[in-house]
């Protein structure tokens, strides 16, 4: 098993909404950022299996509704005629084309997408698992993000995260206020 050692300013755990909207800030910054998400590019639970998908299926009811809506204007269509496969396949290309975009975006601003499962070591160490177990990357960081919308983020530890800054201080924070912490200054 190969292992790299590998060193960020910020690394950004969790490539949501939240997680590559802080990458792109801070790497706008100037400071070196690594964001790592399980996917190999950024978008999270919203762009892959949500918000995304279910916008490109409401687009085609919407299509639909207004097709059978055509006739009160003198317009008439034949009844459609919905392939399944054909919509899946559609869909999942306007996920991959809009998720491939937001990688492009990432890499034109200096973002290191690193695909994996991110665990600390210690507070300035992270231990990135590839998906497919070829190789496991250590990271060392200045300063760290959760993404309110990682697995991280969602242990259960009630009502309380547990984060560490560079001094290795532990803090507790309760769960609304993690959602919106962002980089400590030294």
């Amino acid at each position: 098993m190969n292992r790299e050692n590998h060193s960020a300013e910020v690394a950004v755990i969790g490539g949501g909404l939240g997680g590559y909207a802080a990458a792109l800030m801070a790497a706008d910054l100037g400071l070196q950022v690594a964001l790592i998400d399980s996917e190999a590019n950024p978008g999270g639970v919203c762009q892959y299996r949500w918000c995304i998908p279910y916008k490109a299926v409401l687009h085609i009811a919407k299509v639909l509704t207004e097709s059978r809506e055509a006739l009160q204007w003198g317009i008439e269509f034949c009844e459609p005629t919905v392939h399944r496969d054909k919509v899946r396949a559609w869909q999942e290309g306007v996920v991959e084309e809009m998720a491939q975009g937001l990688g492009e975006l990432c890499r034109r601003r200096d973002v290191h997408l690193v695909q994996g499962r991110a665990r600390f070591l210690d507070s300035n160490t992270l231990k990135i698992e590839q998906s497919h177990g070829e190789k496991n990357d250590q990271w060392s960081t200045r300063f760290w993000r959760l993404d309110p919308a990682c697995r991280l983020f969602r242990m259960n530890l009630l009502k309380a995260l547990v984060f560490w800054t560079r001094e290795v201080h532990w803090s507790y924070v309760t769960f609304r206020e993690a959602c919106w912490w962002w980089l400590r200054q030294p």
